[in-house]
């Protein structure tokens, strides 16, 4: 899978198509420290070879992230 060139692709379209909406989100440091151990527990899980921990963290990260940035679309955009 490392070098199968959909994966940047999909990345990269993915990142340009919310980079608008990254700008517009609220920033603080209480949710740069929430980010940063969300990301801590992806990595420990997959350091650790659970593979259950880390697919549950992961979706618990994205879940949240997702609320962050929703609101920065229009209801037509969604």
């Amino acid at each position: 899978m490392p070098r199968n060139p959909i994966f940047p692709a999909i990345h990269e379209a993915y990142t340009a198509w919310l980079a608008p909406h990254w700008s517009k989100m609220l920033r603080s440091p209480e949710r740069n420290a929430m980010n940063y151990q969300a990301h801590e527990t992806i990595m420990n899980a997959i350091l650790e070879r659970d593979p259950v921990v880390a697919e549950s963290a992961l979706v618990n990260h994205l879940d949240a992230a997702w609320e962050h940035v929703r609101v920065t679309f229009s209801t037509e955009e969604l």
